[in-house]
C-alpha cells in the first residue's frame, strides 16, 4: 500500500518503475505467506474450497482494476487509480488485523528453526515446491502474455478506444476467474484419487463424469486450446511482422502455425528439446524487452506545457469517437508522442 501511494505521486518513469519493483516484492511476500495462514484458519472440510477461491485472486483484482481504469482514466489521471488501489490494500490490511489477529490458530508453533539460507536451499532442491513453481510460472506466462499485450493490440491494431480496450481485457480476466473456480471445483472431485489408484486424471474423470459426461470435459478443453492457439498465432504474427516488416501479419501467422504443426508431428521429445533452448533465448529477450523501453522512455523528450491541452483533446476525441475542438496554437514538441 505504501509503495502504491508513493508511486502515485512519482514524477518520472525511473522513479515509478523503482516503486513498482518495491510493490512487486511486497506482493510476492504476501502471495507466498497468505496460503499457509488461510489453511491454518480454515476448517479442514473447507480448506479445498478456500484455496479454490484464493486461486482466483489475481484475475479478479486485475479485472476490477481494468474496469476502474475504464471509468477513471478518460476523465481523471492514472494516479487516481493507484490511490484507489492503495485504499483497497489498506482495507484488506484492516480486515486482516480485525478478523485474524489474536486467533489461536495463528499462534507460533514449536518447530525447529533453521537458518534462512538452509531453508531456501531445502525449498529450491525439493521436488514439490519446484513443481508448484513450474505450474504457477507457466500459468503466469500465459496470463501476462494475454492480458499484457491485449490492450495494446486493441488500441494500436483494432483502433479501440482506451476505455473499450480496458473493458474487453477485464472481461477476459473475469472469464479466467470462472475457469479457475471451475477447475478447482471439478478437479478436486477426482485429483485425490489419481495418486491412490495410479490412474491418470483424464482417464479417471470418466469415473466421476461418466462416458458421456467426460466428452463435455474434453469439448471444454478443446475450446480452451483452440482459443489459446488462436491468441498465440495472432501475437506471433504481430511479432514476426514487427521484426521483419516485409513479412505480413497473416504470413507470420501461417508460418507460426506450420512451425507448430511440425513440432506436433515430430512429437513430445522435440517440444522438450526446443523448450530448453527457448528458455534461454526468451529469457534474454524478456530482459532486453524490459530494459530497452525503459531506456527509451527515460530519454524521450517531454511535452512542452503548452502542448498538453492539444494532446488531451486528441486523446479524448479518439476515446469518445467524436471530433472535439482542439485548441488552436498548441503544437507538440518535435519528436514527442
Amino acid at each position: 500500500a505504501a509503495a502504491s501511494l508513493v508511486g502515485a505521486f512519482s514524477g518520472s518513469v525511473p522513479v515509478l518503475l523503482a516503486w513498482r519493483v518495491v510493490e512487486g516484492l511486497a506482493f510476492i511476500m504476501v502471495a507466498v505467506a497468505i496460503p499457509p495462514l488461510v489453511l491454518r484458519i480454515a476448517a479442514p472440510d473447507d480448506q479445498r474450497t478456500v484455496m479454490t477461491l484464493w486461486s482466483a485472486y489475481m484475475p479478479t483484482g486485475a479485472g476490477l482494476m481494468m474496469l476502474l481504469g475504464a471509468i477513471v482514466l478518460p476523465n481523471l489521471s492514472w494516479r487516481v487509480a493507484w490511490i484507489v488501489a492503495t485504499a483497497a490494500s489498506c482495507l484488506v490490511l484492516l480486515a486482516l488485523l480485525v478478523r485474524a489477529l489474536g486467533r489461536p490458530e495463528l499462534d507460533a508453533g514449536r518447530a525447529e528453526r533453521l537458518p534462512v539460507i538452509e531453508q531456501m536451499t531445502e525449498v529450491t532442491t525439493s521436488a514439490g515446491p519446484l513443481a508448484i513453481a513450474a505450474c504457477f510460472g507457466t500459468y503466469s506466462i500465459c496470463w501476462f502474455t494475454v492480458t499484457g499485450f491485449l490492450p495494446t493490440l486493441q488500441i494500436e491494431r483494432l483502433h479501440y478506444a482506451t476505455s473499450t480496450a480496458a473493458i474487453v481485457t477485464a472481461v477476459v480476466a473475469f472469464v479466467n476467474v470462472v475457469g479457475n473456480l471451475g477447475g478447482g471445483l471439478f478437479m478436486a472431485l477426482h485429483s485425490v484419487q489419481g495418486p491412490k489408484l495410479g490412474v491418470p486424471q483424464m482417464i479417471q474423470s470418466r469415473g466421476q463424469f461418466g462416458s458421456i459426461g467426460a466428452v463435455i470435459v474434453v469439448l471444454v478443453a478443446v475450446i480452451m486450446y483452440v482459443g489459446f492457439f488462436a491468441s498465440n498465432l495472432y501475437l506471433s504474427g504481430e511479432a514476426i511482422n514487427a521484426a521483419i516488416p516485409s513479412v505480413s501479419t497473416n504470413t507470420g501467422q501461417v508460418l507460426s502455425a506450420l512451425t507448430g504443426f511440425v513440432i506436433v508431428v515430430f512429437g513430445y521429445k522435440m517440444i522438450h528439446g526446443l523448450n530448453k533452448i527457448a528458455t534461454v533465448v526468451l529469457g534474454i529477450a524478456m530482459i532486453v524487452g524490459i530494459a530497452v523501453p525503459t531506456t527509451v522512455a527515460s530519454s524521450a523528450p517531454r511535452l512542452m506545457p503548452s502542448s498538453r491541452p492539444a494532446v488531451i483533446a486528441r486523446r479524448r476525441a479518439r476515446d469518445t469517437g467524436g471530433a472535439e475542438d482542439i485548441p488552436q496554437g498548441t503544437r507538440c514538441r518535435q519528436g514527442a508522442t
